[in-house]
């Protein structure tokens, strides 16, 4: 039982490193899982890596015939998988990263949940496949690398299933961090707010009007692109001092 769960494990680890690389893309679709899952799949290669194919393949090739010449001992089969997961997890050539992951607390408490997503998934299955056997053999670690497998596709979606059950919790906080910044913003009345709206432009347009009411008036501007609800709310929090005698927002 404990070389199954073993090995379990080690699928769940392939499928957390997954889910680490991707969390990522899920910030930079601002935690909207709908967007994801779109960007997600937009893709096949996104959805379903070419290293995945080759090191799926390449183990049940392996093992299948294994299994035709009569050899089915588990330490046989055992390093056949553990080669195809390196494989299949072997990271990609580096590229240019326009903006990379920035470990918010939120961002962390979704990354952990998602983590007990994939690891309850991948031992869950393992203590099921285990109590159902006596003997470790090669069925039994087909099994788990099947369901290894289908966890390490699915990782993906740990993120949007991780979104809905933090979303109580997230929601608690979000609450606070906009009154807090209500509460702030009322304080440095009198200020005048400027919104800017539309499709493109908006960060580049806030920052030629904060640089010229800069010259004669004290400003306060959103940094870089922070034009999100939070974005601004921490803005607010924490760059705002409601004494600090702020003409324009």
């Amino acid at each position: 039982m404990i070389l199954v769960l073993l090995f379990a494990l080690f699928w769940a680890a392939l499928a957390s490193w997954r889910i680490r690389v991707l969390i990522r893309f899920f910030q930079l679709e601002e935690y909207q899982s709908a967007r994801y899952i779109r960007w997600l799949v937009a893709s096949r290669h996104r959805a379903v890596p070419d290293r995945f194919l080759l090191g799926a393949t390449a183990g049940f090739a392996v093992a299948g015939i294994l299994l035709v010449v009569g050899l089915d001992a588990a330490a046989l089969h055992l390093p056949v998988w553990l080669v195809a997961g390196a494989v299949i997890a072997w990271p990609e050539p580096a590229k240019e990263v326009k903006k990379r992951f920035v470990a918010t607390q939120r961002a962390t408490r979704l990354l952990v949940t998602a983590w007990a997503v994939a690891i309850l998934w991948h031992v869950g299955f393992g203590i099921l496949v285990a109590s159902q056997t006596d003997a470790v053999n090669a069925t039994t670690l087909e099994i788990v690398a099947l369901a290894g497998l289908a966890g390490y596709v699915l990782a993906p979606l740990a993120l949007p299933v991780a979104n809905v059950l933090m979303y109580p919790v997230e929601e608690t906080f979000r609450r606070g961090f906009r009154e807090k910044a209500r509460r702030r913003l009322a304080r440095a009345r009198p200020l005048s707010i400027i919104g800017i709206t539309g499709s493109y432009g908006k960060t580049s347009t806030k920052d030629y009007i904060a640089h010229l009411l800069s010259g004669r008036h004290k400003v306060l501007a959103t940094p870089k692109s922070y034009n999100t609800l939070m974005g601004v709310c921490i803005t607010i929090n924490n760059n705002l001092d409601p004494d600090g005698g702020y003409e324009y927002f």
